[in-house]
């Protein structure tokens, strides 16, 4: 189950994000997510976007995350590698 990249330049990654991988943790789960595996491979972009809160109030990273896809769902998903693109795709 793992993630492949269909298209990356200077400001944007595109990832193919197979069924029954969740994108980011919810606080209670240990179980792999698409934001470690990006992480893994582009820890520059940790800072990108902004962080989301768990259940019971933790920080959880969203790196570059501009949507999201249910676990269950398979794709093409965005993900910023830098605030600027991030900004303009999250407010439009």
């Amino acid at each position: 189950m793992e993630p492949n990249i269909l298209y990356e330049d200077k400001e944007v990654l595109v990832i193919n994000k197979p069924a029954g991988l969740v994108v980011h943790g919810d606080g209670k789960s240990t179980s792999p997510n698409l934001v470690d595996w990006i992480l893994s491979k582009y820890p520059e972009i940790k800072d990108v976007g902004e962080a989301g809160r768990g259940q019971t109030g933790e920080e959880i990273h969203r790196p570059g995350i501009v949507h999201r896809l249910d676990r269950e769902t398979s794709g093409e998903r965005q993900n910023a590698k830098k605030k600027t693109p991030c900004k303009k795709d999250t407010t439009s």
